[in-house]
């Protein structure tokens, strides 16, 4: 700072070098105050000086999403030989880029991320306006129907999750409440409990919670309010930052975000058919879906995307590596196994023994007879003597007596 007042004072005298030496003098007494004041004050944020690089590929969508992608794509550029990749925020809104040089050029081209709601991104890659669609929730049968000229956008060839997530309920980590049942909590965010008390705690409840069409309040909704609404006296803030931020500076609120947001503050747990076992967004919980609020973060593009680093950004953001990049920023994976219980061991049916058929015997063939020779004698054959049968004795006949006739 010094060094920047005697530069000053030096170019002061070399550019008036006819004013008297005591007018000088007097100038730099009061010129020297009004330098230091300047050099005191804080500088403006200095925006990126040219033009914004060239755009290789649009994403559009959740902010969840997109703060995992920024590093997921920095590691993609580089992996495909990208030189001097940074990250550099828009001049305009909240988007960045994640710029470099590719391989064999010297102009920066860059990767253009723009943080927005789920809806509004799978309309834009629709409307070509966007090459892949960042969303913290599934699209919707409706929505697959309008995106039918890109392809199914709920098949494989379109639809790709990059990570689990847990959407938190969070409140002040003084807050004495651990657990709620999905019906508390309905019961709260609908306004109809109104104070702690009610469920343990102590003071008025205040509710921060996330744009109504942000895929963190489409999750809640879905799974907690059921036909009721989030309270229109809730605060709505863009980001989880925002929500988180200011749950963590008011004891008595109490507010939802994704897993990584949570920050310094508690978590609630969600307490199910056993109240002293309430479900928590441990990756866990979250792989089995034991955890109502658990969801998956998905990547929309078309199924055949005439630029080819689409499908390749696409391919290492749900590899291994990208899935590890997602694991490091807090997030579960989407590549791990879900445990599932063993099946029950079960005694295999003893088979009944099988006899094995007895072998029929072959018949022993009779000998051939040998041809009898002209002069030999012919065999004596054996006669079975007739058996002798012994007469049938005659009866002899009783002589019948003439009658005399002198007998008369």
């Amino acid at each position: 700072m010094h060094f920047t007042i005697y530069i000053y004072a030096l170019t002061f005298r070399l550019h008036f070098p006819s004013l008297p030496s005591s007018m000088r003098a007097t100038l730099l007494r009061y010129l020297t105050p009004c330098l230091l004041l300047g050099a005191s004050l804080p500088l403006p944020a200095q925006e990126p000086d040219g033009p914004p690089p060239t755009s290789v590929i649009r994403m559009l969508g959740s902010s969840t999403v997109a703060d995992v992608m920024g590093p997921i794509v920095a590691d993609f550029l580089i992996a495909e030989g990208w030189k001097d990749v940074a990250q550099r925020p828009s001049k305009e809104g909240t988007g960045f880029y994640v710029l470099g040089r590719a391989p064999g050029e010297s102009k920066l081209s860059a990767v253009f991320l723009e943080p927005s709601d789920p809806e509004t991104a799978i309309a834009a890659l629709g409307q070509g306006f966007a090459d892949i669609a960042m969303s913290s929730r599934r699209a919707s049968e409706a929505e697959a129907g309008k995106l039918a000229s890109v392809g199914n956008l709920r098949s494989p060839d379109c639809e790709h999750p990059v990570a689990l997530d847990g959407v938190a309920v969070i409140v002040h980590s003084a807050n004495s409440v651990n657990a709620l049942s999905p019906a508390q909590l309905k019961s709260i965010f609908a306004r109809k409990t109104t104070t702690w008390q009610e469920v343990g705690g102590s003071g008025a409840i205040h509710l921060y919670v996330r744009e109504d069409k942000s895929g963190t309040n489409l999750t809640f909704q879905s799974a907690i309010m059921g036909d009721d609404s989030i309270a229109s006296e809730a605060i709505r803030y863009a980001s989880d930052r925002a929500t988180t931020k200011a749950v963590a500076e008011d004891p008595r609120g109490v507010g939802i975000v994704a897993l990584p947001a949570v920050g310094k503050n508690k978590i609630l747990g969600i307490a199910g058919a056993d109240p002293a076992k309430p479900a928590l967004p441990s990756p866990a919980d979250i792989q089995s879906g034991k955890y109502p609020l658990a969801r998956k973060l998905y990547l929309y593009a078309a199924a055949a995307p005439s630029n080819p680093l689409i499908a390749k950004l696409i391919k290492f953001a749900t590899g291994p590596a990208g899935d590890a990049l997602a694991v490091k920023a807090g997030f579960v994976s989407a590549l791990a196994p879900v445990a599932t219980p063993a099946p029950a061991v079960t005694a295999a049916p003893v088979a009944e023994p099988t006899v094995a058929p007895r072998p029929t015997p072959t018949p022993r063939p009779r000998p051939t007879p040998r041809p009898r020779e002209r002069d030999e004698e012919p065999p004596k054959v054996r006669t079975t003597p007739t058996p002798k049968i012994a007469p049938t004795p005659i009866p002899t006949p009783t002589p019948t007596r003439k009658p005399s006739r002198y007998n008369g």
